[in-house]
């Protein structure tokens, strides 16, 4: 077994010599020590020793490379904003138009085949275009799918050897189990290779735009405490066990199949507005406890209305890095549901407490973070740099510190989940993905 300073000098040398026939697709893979890793040209597959990929996390080596500004591909430390950064993005890979695949069964929505996606949302890369031909898959640059490399490899065994794998997910993996190995992903985690969250909250630069909130007294009016919207009942992390504890303290309106309040989602104008000028506080109760797994119920029937969202999912630093500063309150900061009621009754009482979580308003907005205008850039970024990035689902979906994992330490279970009772402190998401820079 080749070891120390012998086995890094010859890994060196492979590297060098092997960099020009880096490849995409990862259709073959070598099993070493129970991990999966892809088959490398020139005899560079791993030893017990090591691992030619390296592992981002812990890694700061992995942080991009202080002579690539843009801080578009994902990094150990996702300080940037790469949502924005991909969106500036205007490099073209010459004049060639991309071919992307929506692979059969995926994205419903009415997206228009051809460029004309990229026209409309004045992408400032257009030379992309999409279709829904399955028989395109022998020629596509890119296919987006909800499958792994190996299943399509089995069914397509004819794709070109330089394919981008997309993998796209918005439910967590408590509900979206996967496996395998993909190229890129497109998730509502911030270290997917394209970070897709379900709303984004831009602040305006030095100010511009801001608007005195406190003009405006948000309790004027509101009659009532605290409002919830659900229809499953069947949640496993507790959201309703905690709902209704803290209904034993302070007056919860439950609406759809869980309580006994109605207002259907045809009407949704409707029950915007009673949120809106009737209630103070909105439980924004996620239906899993990932990491940065915050969906429409947070911002859309929270912060979209006049009414404080009250968060249970994600932990609290996964909120306050996509939303408004002050602008929601968390179950974690609270001991029990009690303690919680104690705070909200007390900005019941106090008007000027309560308004202190709208001066956030005016001084930012949120943004359409142009999914596919982001997807064709990357994709002519990518070919025309040389960068190479693949994931293994196995651990960087499903892995440990993605979602919450009980650590008993000889107290009963709770009946809900908290961050607080997490099986170890959750860092960074600290599962594996793969880059190499040219």
């Amino acid at each position: 077994m080749i070891r120390g300073r012998t086995f890094l000098l010859l890994l060196f040398g492979c590297w060098l010599i092997s960099v020009p026939v880096m490849f995409y697709n990862l259709e073959e893979y070598h099993t070493l020590g129970g991990k999966v890793f892809v088959d490398c040209p020139s005899g560079l597959c791993p030893s017990e020793e090591g691992h030619i990929s390296r592992m981002a996390p812990g890694l700061p080596e992995w942080v991009a490379p202080p002579d690539k500004p843009d801080h578009v591909w994902p990094s150990f430390n996702e300080s940037e904003d790469r949502i924005l950064a991909q969106m500036s993005l205007n490099k073209q890979d010459g004049d060639k138009i991309k071919l992307i695949l929506i692979y059969a069964g995926f994205l419903n929505e009415e997206i228009p085949i051809g460029q004309r996606k990229f026209v409309e949302d004045e992408c400032p890369v257009t030379n992309c275009r999409l279709t829904r031909d399955v028989a395109d898959i022998t020629k596509a640059d890119l296919v987006i799918t909800k499958l792994g490399t190996r299943q399509l490899k089995e069914k397509y065994p004819n794709r070109p050897p330089n394919q981008i794998v997309l993998w796209f997910q918005l439910e967590s993996p408590k509900h979206a189990a996967a496996s395998g190995v993909v190229n890129w992903t497109a998730t509502y985690r911030r270290d997917s290779t394209l970070n897709a969250p379900y709303y984004k909250f831009v602040t305006y630069k030095d100010g511009a735009g801001h608007k005195p909130a406190m003009t405006r007294n948000y309790a004027r009016g509101k009659s009532k405490k605290v409002a919830w919207f659900v229809s499953n009942c069947l949640a496993t992390n507790g959201r309703l066990e905690y709902a209704k504890e803290l209904a034993k303290h302070i007056d919860v309106d439950i609406y759809g199949k869980c309580g006994t309040k109605r207002c259907p989602r045809r009407e949704h104008r409707r029950c915007e507005e009673l949120l809106s000028k009737e209630y103070k506080f909105y439980l924004a109760f996620e239906n899993s406890h990932c990491r940065d797994y915050i969906t429409e119920k947070f911002f859309l029937n929270g912060l979209s209305n006049d009414i404080v969202p009250i968060a249970f999912g994600a932990p609290p630093d996964d909120y306050a890095r996509v939303a408004p500063p002050h602008s929601f309150i968390h179950t974690d900061d609270f001991s029990s549901p009690k303690h919680l009621a104690d705070y909200l009754m007390e900005l019941d009482a106090n008007d000027a407490l309560y308004n202190e979580y709208f001066q956030w308003k005016g001084s930012g907005e949120f943004i359409n973070t142009k999914f596919w205008c982001r997807v064709c850039a990357m994709l002519h970024e990518a070919h025309s740099s040389g960068v190479h990035m693949w994931y293994d689902l196995n651990q960087w979906w499903s892995g440990d510190g993605v979602c919450f994992k009980y650590q008993p330490n000889g107290k009963p279970k709770p009946k809900w989940q908290s961050w607080r009772n997490a099986s170890s402190k959750y860092g960074y998401l600290n599962n594996t993905y793969h880059i190499l820079w040219p």
